[in-house]
């Protein structure tokens, strides 16, 4: 009766929230189909490459930074000072995640060693440097930005106006320009106790911009349609993705996992049925609230009103890993693998993929654990 009452409660406050305008709300639906509905939510995640120790003192140094193409102004420069803030943001639960060596205290001792970032910083001047500034890691490396263009041919059939609002339809010739931007970051951490490279990779990324597809391009008005691009801005932001790229390689991350919960019931009573539909309807919005309601109505139910029940069993699964409770969340998913896939009620392949992402979940959750000293 109490369980009854507080669902009843619970029902006419979301009913009067709209089912969806609830402040902070983590998830948004995705996928929703007749038997299934998926849900994204973020969650901290292990370092992807090669996990840098928690509370390490960094030393982020000049990058060598070169230009090749047609660029109208080069030597700008951005991978230190993007480095050197993106590994500052890094955070777990808002404590900073790395010490980060002041960039005055860098730039002094370059002066001091009469270094410079072009030509390349090596393993061991790198490592010497890390040395005198106190830091157990040293970040370095080099950025490539390539800039190419290229004219081509093209025809398009438009309706040429002609009297009134009558138009002739005819091909006409346009030269189009289509600018490339790539750049390619290759980042470095040496360790400054042994001077061994702990990490080295490569990332590029490239863009493409046509002048014939962009935005107020007319062919009747433009007959030669030039890429309009501020080359340097792309540049940029395409080094600045690599570098958030880089980051999720050495320390945790915020990462997205998917949930699966089953829609089609097998209940046999009308209020159960109910229930089990208020939370169907409410799960993409508040998916705590759903939670308890699946949760609270599986163990309240009678064999009689259960039925087979597959689907809710396995939201109560998932509702277990939604709440970090990966053990849980798999025992109920190894329990219920025959049953799922011999009813059919819900999808064949939905509870491997239920068994496998806990399991990869509780692989990262025990890494993550190491990375944090937890």
């Amino acid at each position: 009766m109490k369980h009854t009452v507080l669902w009843q409660s619970l029902q006419a406050w979301h009913k009067r929230l709209a089912f969806g305008l609830i402040a902070g709300a983590a998830l948004s639906a995705t996928g929703c189909a007749s038997d299934v509905s998926t849900l994204n939510t973020t969650t901290l995640m292990p370092a992807k490459k090669e996990a840098l120790p928690k509370g390490s003192a960094i030393a982020v140094v000049p990058f060598n930074e070169r230009f090749s193409g047609d660029w109208s102004r080069q030597g700008w420069t951005v991978a230190e000072a993007e480095v050197t803030r993106i590994l500052t943001n890094a955070a777990v639960e808002g404590e900073s995640y790395f010490r980060i060596v002041d960039r005055e205290l860098i730039e002094n001792v370059f002066d001091e060693q009469a270094l410079t970032a072009r030509g390349g910083v090596t393993e061991a001047a790198a490592s010497d440097v890390g040395r005198t500034l106190g830091a157990d890691y040293v970040v370095f490396g080099t950025t490539d930005y390539n800039y190419s263009s290229r004219w081509y041919d093209a025809t398009f059939n438009v309706c040429v106006p002609t009297v009134g609002d009558e138009c002739v339809r005819k091909d006409i010739p346009v030269d189009c320009q289509s600018v490339t931007i790539q750049t390619s970051l290759f980042p470095k951490i040496v360790s400054v106790t042994d001077g061994q490279v702990r990490y080295a990779e490569r990332i590029d990324r490239s863009s493409e911009i046509d002048g014939c597809s962009g935005r107020g391009f007319n062919p009747i008005r433009n007959r030669r349609a030039y890429a309009q691009v501020n080359e340097e801005v792309v540049g940029k932001r395409l080094i600045s993705a690599s570098i958030e790229e880089f980051r999720t390689h050495v320390a945790p991350y915020k990462g997205r996992v998917s949930l699966h919960f089953a829609l089609k019931h097998e209940l046999q009573d009308e209020a159960s049925i109910e229930r089990f539909e208020f939370a169907k309807e409410l799960h993409s919005s508040d998916v705590k609230a759903a939670c308890n309601i699946w949760k609270t109505l599986d163990a309240e139910l009678s064999p009689a009103a259960r039925g087979p029940d597959t689907a809710l069993k396995l939201n109560r699964g998932v509702c277990l890993e939604y709440e970090g409770d990966f053990a849980g969340a798999k025992q109920v998913y190894q329990n219920l693998k025959a049953s799922l896939i011999e009813q059919g009620i819900v999808p064949a392949g939905m509870i491997t993929d239920a068994l496998r992402r806990v399991d990869d979940r509780m692989a990262k959750e025990n890494q993550l654990s190491q990375e944090l000293g937890t």
